[in-house]
């Protein structure tokens, strides 16, 4: 095992390491500050200490007076490479695929930042080649009123079947986020599986009741044409035209999937309790 002392020195350097990224993204999106981004990445390097005190004021305030100019700059870049796509039948030059991987990045590093540590995973595991169907566990799909209001009509559907100690497949059900229901609902679910999302579950007994066990599907997958507004940054509005990542799976730099969440449900799982979800845009299919 290592020392504390010994993981120091390392952990040191994660602000450089991480700073040189933003750096590189920023050189082909913002290059007006990427110059401010490199500062902060040398501040830590053993350079005298005025001329580290230097660079670190440097970069800091390059960042911070920079950044409403780095998102309109950014908006305004997306705006225009998406209409020469349009233009251009959505085919992207070799500079255009690394422009809006470095973009795609960003967007699966920012996720984990901005604490949407799910679709930061499904978006990055995009880059990687691999099978159709990947999977994972976890269950903070519960946090979505919607998601538990389709869970409970599970267990009333586990709980009018014959306790014959056989498990019992339920129907499936379909589950999608309007925009009226993103605004009142968890942002870290919809974003993560509103494909839209389909619950499938087989229910257990268990005692005198159920035990569901639950898998979330959803397609990770940019759809051709779609603008997707991502709120506000530095005042100026962010949105994305989806088209530019459909592109790159086009050209085969992504690689789309089917992203599948599992998780248990107990009876008497506390997070079931309360009133039904009103406004829920599901179904059974």
């Amino acid at each position: 095992m290592h020392s504390a002392s010994k993981l120091l020195p390392g952990l040191a350097l994660l602000p450089a390491v991480g700073s040189l990224v933003i750096a590189a993204i920023l050189l082909l999106w913002v290059s007006t500050v990427a110059l401010a981004a490199l500062c902060v990445a040398l501040a830590p390097s053993r350079l005298s200490w005025r001329v580290r005190r230097t660079v670190l004021a440097v970069g800091v305030l390059g960042l911070t007076a920079g950044a409403p100019l780095a998102a309109w700059e950014i908006q305004h870049r997306l705006d225009s490479m998406a209409e020469r796509l349009a233009a251009n039948g959505w085919r992207l030059s070799l500079p255009g695929r690394v422009q809006v991987a470095t973009l795609n990045l960003a967007m699966g590093l920012g996720g984990y930042a901005l604490g949407y540590p799910e679709v930061a995973s499904e978006t990055l595991w995009m880059f990687v080649p691999g099978p159709r169907v990947r999977e994972w566990r976890g269950d903070f799909a519960m946090e979505s009123a919607l998601v538990r209001q389709n869970v409970r009509e599970l267990l009333e559907e586990a709980r009018r079947q014959e306790r014959a100690g056989a498990p019992v497949k339920l129907s499936r059900r379909r589950v999608l986020w309007t925009k009226r229901d993103l605004g009142r609902d968890s942002l870290r679910v919809a974003l993560a599986l509103n494909s839209p999302l389909y619950l499938e579950a087989v229910a257990y007994p268990r005692g005198t009741g159920w035990r569901l066990e639950v898998q979330g599907r959803a397609a990770v997958r940019y759809p051709s044409r779609n603008r997707v507004p991502l709120g506000r940054l530095f005042g100026q509005p962010l949105v994305i035209e989806e088209g530019l990542f459909a592109a790159l799976q086009d050209a085969g730099w992504l690689h789309p999937y089917e992203a599948v969440w599992s998780w248990t449900v107990e009876e008497g799982d506390p997070r079931l309790a309360g009133p039904a979800s009103t406004g829920a845009v599901s179904d059974s299919s």
